[in-house]
């Protein structure tokens, strides 16, 4: 799995062994639509937030990161690891794989994880 440098917002990012998961840990609205939804951004989307460097988390704060791109094989890695660690058996969604702005998917996503489909 791909390390990544990281820290809050305001901070130079670090690197102490973080991996990409543990960045998407630190993107609440992220991690939880994920996992309740159980889907998976695509990877353009992943790479469009990841190529930013930044993302405000709102009352949780924020987190930056030195900007990177995964490929389709770190992108499988990364759902297996969410899936065992978080228990969650993704389910292809082709209206939300097709979107590669992050602000369409959460708020198309987010349907999904009202009505639990």
């Amino acid at each position: 799995m791909k390390s990544v440098k990281m820290a809050p917002t305001g901070s130079e990012p670090e690197d102490h062994g973080y991996l990409v998961i543990d960045l998407l840990e630190q993107m609440p609205s992220v991690m939880l639509i994920i996992t309740l939804a159980s889907t998976f951004p695509s990877l353009s989307l992943l790479n469009n937030i990841f190529s930013k460097g930044e993302l405000d988390s709102g009352m949780s704060g924020g987190v930056c990161w030195e900007k990177f791109e995964i490929s389709n094989d770190d992108l499988e890695e990364l759902k297996k690891e969410i899936s065992k660690k978080y228990n969650v058996d993704f389910k292809r969604n082709p209206e939300l794989e097709s979107l590669s702005l992050y602000s369409e998917w959460v708020n198309k996503a987010l349907k999904y994880c009202r009505s639990g489909n």
